[in-house]
């Protein structure tokens, strides 16, 4: 009678109470690993307050990335001028993995982007396929980062502009590290010709 209190049957099997405690966070964990995308959205911090093109960043950046499979590829990113706050930015790599997200054929990926200025950081919105994505600027070194937001960073129904302006302002006020989808992040960048 007092193993019930202690133990939990489940389909014939007996699962101790802290095994259970042990179990399902870890499970939650790897759900929320497995399931982790960048933060798309119909909407973007406004275009009007968008940021004069920085020249420094205009031309041809490359780095590496580990693919799922653990093998180094290298990426490029092409940023050029189109207007006087708009970005042209083109992605080049081996782009198939990026499939279950959006689709891709060949072996480049372009949109438009500028750049805001939100809680003294500058976040890159960046349109592909009618989809707008944000990652955060940042030059160290001569360096150019770009650090997407994962798609969690915000538990909110975003719906319209002026909200996901809001939700970066929070999200940076309230976290001490803040939530990068780090499969899609570009990092230490360099200039190349």
């Amino acid at each position: 009678m007092l193993n019930r209190y202690f133990y939990i049957i489940n389909n014939g099997n007996i699962m101790h109470p802290v095994k259970k405690l042990l179990v399902y966070p870890f499970l939650c964990l790897a759900t929320c690993l497995l399931f982790a995308c960048p933060y798309s959205s119909p909407y973007s911090p406004d275009e009007g307050s968008a940021n004069m093109v920085d020249e420094f960043l205009v031309g041809k950046w490359a780095t590496m990335i580990s693919s799922s499979n653990g093998k180094d590829q290298p990426v490029k990113v092409i940023l050029e001028k189109k207007t006087e706050n708009l970005y042209g930015i083109h992605f080049i790599s081996d782009l198939s993995e990026l499939n279950p997200y959006i689709k891709v054929s060949g072996d480049s990926l372009s949109g438009t982007a500028f750049i805001n200025n939100i809680s003294d950081r500058q976040f890159m919105s960046v349109q592909v396929k009618g989809l707008k994505y944000l990652a955060e600027v940042k030059i160290k070194d001569g360096k150019l980062n770009l650090l997407t937001l994962c798609d969690h960073f915000t538990n909110k129904l975003i719906k319209s502009n002026a909200e996901i302006h809001k939700a970066i302002e929070l999200h940076y006020a309230m976290r001490l590290h803040p939530l990068y989808d780090e499969s899609f992040s570009l990092k230490e960048m360099v200039r190349v010709n």
